[in-house]
């Protein structure tokens, strides 16, 4: 007799922790792989869409076409991930898989269960990790961690608080960087050290409508700038429009 499965809590997993992959990788089905938990915290990409998501489960168990939606599952059987892509030039395994975290599986199927969809807080802009190179270009403290700000969405809710996007290129050994932009450094006065807890944060602790304030270095100033996040859903059904 079929028994349902049950989750156990994806924010527990830490990497090294075995894990039980289960599909049916180029149709064979009933397919049962084992490996570890290689890394957290990953932000994947979200397949046709130009969004990602946060807090991606990497694991080096075999992943191929056809395991995509099959459980990730820890040794006692209970599900940790959902299984999602890969990263391989030969769209075979190579020990790098992804899994969406379960914590997030059950937030999202719960909504869509009860609502029929799931609504997701948007921000409106681009950005990226500060890095070696940011840090030289803008004349950073060595230790300064964040996320630049590199476009705005015009119309968008960073846009309506006034969030700066770059609007200036320093060439840095030989490279062009475009540079300028605000950089968000805390939400909510949690500290953001990459682009990757950004995205994390707005996914897990936010919702559309919510008021949030950015801290942001803008011209060596530490800056709050107040933003009424916006519908994800909303905004890409208005792209999709135009």
């Amino acid at each position: 007799m079929l028994q349902p499965v049950t989750f156990a809590d994806s924010e527990a997993l830490y990497v090294g922790q075995p894990v039980i992959a289960i599909g049916s990788p180029y149709g064979q089905e009933w397919t049962l792989t084992t490996g570890v938990v290689s890394a957290l915290g990953r932000t994947i990409s979200s397949g046709f869409s130009s969004f990602s998501i946060s807090s991606g489960i990497q694991t080096d168990t075999a992943i191929n076409p056809g395991n995509s939606g099959g459980p990730l599952m820890n040794i006692n059987g209970e599900v940790v991930g959902v299984n999602a892509q890969i990263i391989s030039q030969a769209r075979a395994n190579a020990g790098v898989g992804f899994a969406i975290p379960g914590n997030l599986v059950q937030r999202v199927a719960q909504a869509l269960i009860d609502e029929g969809s799931y609504h997701y807080a948007w921000l409106g802009i681009s950005g990226r990790t500060i890095d070696l190179d940011l840090i030289e270009a803008l004349d950073l403290e060595a230790n300064q961690r964040g996320v630049l700000v590199d476009t705005v969405t015009s119309g968008g809710p960073a846009d309506d608080a006034g969030l700066r996007g770059n609007d200036a290129t320093v060439t840095v050994d030989g490279q062009d960087l475009r540079v300028g932009g605000d950089i968000i450094i805390a939400v909510n006065d949690e500290p953001i050290r990459f682009m990757d807890e950004l995205i994390a944060y707005l996914v897990e602790e936010t919702q559309p409508g919510d008021e949030i304030t950015l801290t942001v270095l803008r011209d060596g100033q530490e800056v709050p700038v107040a933003v009424t996040l916006g519908d994800r859903e909303d905004f890409s059904a208005r792209a999709q429009a135009q």
